[in-house]
């Protein structure tokens, strides 16, 4: 599964030197169970899909390594910007994620760049406890949700209004995601409900596609062109209809994936 995937990860990590581990553990304790057949979801079991967290600690603070990038195993990486150093995306955040304008399928979370500080293991460890409920899109549904929260805090010591929890309802589930797939129809409608109300709040607390800021939290803008014209916010709907399309971030995308 994912060979491509994986030929290009291993190519980027030699070409500049990284270290780069596949995990395989399914390590979670505490997932919130639905039924005996959880594991029945595959690839998109809960295990599988929080499997990352209790690996990623183990470098991220072994005082080894400056930053990790942590990548889902469908994403691809782009042999266009195959010489880009990852950690060129460090403006002096703590969590850099890719960014990206409203999609019905939420905020891409398959790429994260992580340094080594207290306020990364805060984050990472409010989103695993996440992990008791059943969330749209699972764990990147957690994630969304999380990213609210600390923008929210952010913004009340600041003095501004904070993050009132108004997502949060619109983003758990009843089962499994992989469960709520099966009805495809209810699963888009849960899931839009749930990122129209994110990104209304995303806006709200950091600020329009590629213009948010926050303190601890960075956000590359990520659409490109497939001639390296960045896509700015108010164009950024022409997204879907422009194949081929190039992000220089890796991600799981459909239209980057088949490049």
């Amino acid at each position: 599964m994912f060979v491509n995937e994986v030929y290009w990860k291993a190519c980027y990590a030699h070409a500049h030197g990284y270290d780069i581990v596949f995990s395989d553990k399914l390590n979670v304790s505490g997932l919130k169970r639905f039924n005996d057949r959880d594991l029945s979801g595959g690839w998109y079991s809960e295990e599988m899909m929080w499997a990352w967290h209790p690996d990623i600690g183990r470098f991220l603070f072994s005082g080894q390594y400056d930053y990790v990038f942590n990548v889902g195993g469908d994403v691809l990486f782009n042999e266009k910007f195959l010489n880009f150093p990852v950690w060129a995306y460090d403006m002096g955040h703590d969590v850099i994620i890719m960014d990206q304008d409203y999609v019905a399928w939420g905020l891409n979370q398959n790429s994260i760049l992580l340094k080594p500080t207290s306020f990364t293991k805060s984050f990472l460890d409010a989103d695993y406890e996440y992990r008791t409920d059943f969330w749209t899109q699972s764990d990147n549904g957690a994630w969304m949700e999380n990213i609210l929260v600390f923008l929210g805090r952010e913004n009340e010591h600041a003095g501004l209004p904070g993050y009132g929890g108004n997502c949060t309802q619109l983003g758990k589930l009843p089962k499994p995601e992989h469960l709520v797939q099966k009805n495809i129809k209810k699963s888009y409608q849960l899931g839009t409900a749930f990122c129209q109300c994110f990104f209304r709040e995303f806006d709200r607390l950091a600020g329009r596609y590629g213009h948010r800021k926050s303190r601890h939290i960075g956000f590359t803008k990520t659409y490109m062109t497939s001639n390296g014209v960045e896509i700015l916010p108010e164009n950024s709907a022409r997204l879907n209809s422009q194949i081929p399309a190039v992000m220089r971030w890796a991600n799981c995308f459909d239209h980057v994936r088949q490049i």
